[in-house]
């Protein structure tokens, strides 16, 4: 007797076709997160139970946190950009500050003109 397509691919009497579930085969796969799905460093299913916890509608889509988080860590990107700019600034101006004031420290013909020139007197 011949095997058919169906009996081959084992689709045949004893079972039945698209059976879900985990086979006992191979070993146990390793979870990975969603945030590892999408390339992301900000946590999806925590955004995602906080807007099922907050109540902002009834229903939340699958995609929907993966979206805001996609969303949040652009935004954290660009405001550590813009943070790293205003510090690289703010030391510029420091160190441009410090280096004025030394050379006024350090001008000795200025510091010989001031100890010549008379000083006036108090009330007079």
């Amino acid at each position: 007797m011949k095997e058919t397509k169906a009996e081959r691919s084992g689709e045949g009497k004893g079972s039945r076709k698209g059976g879900g579930g985990r086979k006992g085969g191979g070993p146990k796969k390793k979870p990975v997160s969603r945030s590892v799905k999408a390339g992301l460093q900000f946590p999806v299913g925590r955004i995602g139970r906080y807007l099922k916890k907050g109540r902002y509608s009834q229903r939340v889509g699958t995609s929907a946190p993966v979206y805001l988080a996609a969303v949040l860590e652009y935004l954290a990107t660009v405001l550590e950009y813009l943070a790293a700019e205003v510090l690289e600034l703010a030391g510029n101006a420091a160190r441009d500050n410090k280096r004025t004031q030394s050379r006024r420290r350090g001008d000795r013909r200025r510091r010989e003109t001031q100890s010549r020139e008379e000083k006036p007197k108090a009330g007079t």
